[in-house]
């Protein structure tokens, strides 16, 4: 222990003593320091104070006899490194030469043993030149991969926005010349399908679809915060809340078949079947069809390969229900009007017995008086016109009513259906006929 102890203060005190104590030309002096790294044009030295770099011209006399260092070879240096930095600015303005070769030295010149080769300022920056060209051709061949992924993207969101229009222009296409069929007189064609039908019913279209829902989904939304007391000891909390949200959900996939009276949808894991009295509103969207239904909040949407003639197949069965659960069927031509007996003599229809005193009082003040409605309102209420409306659209909403209740669309389903068309459509040309009349743009 104690050998090791006498050691150490031995090398200590070695160190103490080989300690130079340098004073510059300028009189500035370092104390117990130590040279650390001799350089061409100076000596790097380090002290107590830190670490300090003494230029030639500063360096004592015996300093620069003990390094070999004299001011012709300091200002070669120096000239040369002045070149180096300079030759960049020289080659971008085409001026740049190469360098000549170092004159040798001269014969008898001592040369020291313990002198470092000098820096070749050249050879370092062109090692330079060639980092800063590799990194600008990765540079450039980075830019040039993320434009190619960017065009590649642009490329394909293009490409499926003209596809989704020729795709619309396409069910646009499809969906005029159905209509236009009706126009001319054509009834719509009959399906073949796997659901039974009821008496009279007939299928108009059948299709595979996909039913969408609205669900109700519930996100959870937390924060967290904490610091520590102690080691080991942390204090926290947190907070949350449930967010619920509605989003579309595929329910079932199956097919989905419409008729004159129900609408059915048969799937692989239910099968559902909706009256068209039922349905309140029908709209078509870019690849489905959206159902309001009576007594249901939620909307019942069906995927289509055309939804819009999907959506005028639903609105001309319906119509043509609606026209026919108003119409009063036709009285027999052979018998008058009247029923036949077995016999065969006619019998009047039973009469209702005539109504009480109090029955009358009843209805008298459960029943308002009725409202006599001005031509213009009735012919509006004919057209479906509603608020301030311009000729523009009372002529629109003329044609839309005659494309609903044209006789020949309803030809298919029975002459009486025909018939209580043929009496709207009447009903219709006489109230546009009115507003014409009065609201139509003269000429000059």
């Amino acid at each position: 222990m104690r050998s090791s102890t006498l050691g150490l203060i031995l090398v200590l005190v070695a160190g103490r003593c080989l300690a130079l104590d340098i004073t510059t030309r300028e009189g500035a002096t370092y104390r117990h320091c130590e040279v650390t790294k001799v350089e061409p044009d100076g000596i790097v030295i380090s002290s107590a104070d830190g670490i300090a770099r003494i230029p030639f011209e500063e360096m004592p006399a015996a300093l620069q006899a003990q390094y070999h260092l004299d001011a012709a070879q300091v200002a070669e240096y120096r000239n040369r490194l002045k070149d180096a930095q300079a030759r960049p600015a020289k080659r971008m303005a085409g001026e740049w030469q190469k360098p000549t070769a170092a004159p040798a030295a001269k014969p008898g010149t001592p040369v020291a043993a313990n002198r470092r080769p000098a820096l070749e300022p050249a050879t370092s920056n062109d090692e330079g030149d060639k980092n800063s060209d590799a990194l600008s051709q990765v540079a450039q061949l980075g830019m040039f991969l993320a434009l190619s992924v960017v065009g590649l993207v642009i490329s394909i969101w293009i490409g499926r926005k003209f596809e989704r229009a020729q795709r619309w222009k396409r069910v646009c296409a499809e969906s005029d010349q159905f209509l236009s069929l009706l126009e001319e007189g054509h009834a719509i064609p009959t399906r073949k399908t796997h659901v039974l039908l009821l008496d009279d019913e007939r299928a108009y279209y059948c299709a595979p679809t996909s039913l969408y829902e609205t669900r109700a989904v519930r996100h959870y939304q937390s924060s967290h915060a904490g610091f520590r007391v102690a080691k080991g000891v942390w204090m926290s909390g947190s907070q949350g809340y449930s967010v619920s949200s509605q989003e579309w959900t595929l329910i079932d996939s199956g097919t989905l078949t419409v008729t004159n009276r129900r609408l059915v949808f048969d799937g692989a894991k239910e099968t559902r079947a909706l009256m068209l009295r039922r349905i309140v509103a029908v709209e078509s969207l870019r690849d489905s069809v959206a159902l309001g239904v009576e007594n249901r909040q939620k909307r019942m949407v069906f995927s289509a390969a055309n939804p819009l003639i999907l959506a005028s197949i639903i609105g001309i069965s319906c119509r043509a229900l609606e026209m026919s659960s108003r119409g009063v069927p036709e009285p027999d031509a052979t018998s008058g009007g009247f029923e036949q007996d077995r016999t065969g003599h006619t019998v009047p229809p039973p009469r209702e017995p005539p109504p009480r005193a109090s029955e009358k009082k009843q209805r008298r003040r459960s029943s308002p008086p009725p409202k006599v409605e001005s031509e213009e309102v009735s012919h509006g209420r004919v057209l479906g016109l509603s608020g301030k409306v311009t000729f523009a659209d009372i002529k629109r909403q003329y044609r839309q009513r005659m494309l609903e209740y044209h006789p020949d669309k309803v030809a298919a389903l029975g002459s009486k259906l025909r018939a209580l068309a043929e009496e709207e459509s009447k009903k219709i040309n006489a109230a546009y006929a009115f507003f014409s009349d009065r609201y139509a743009p003269r000429g000059r």
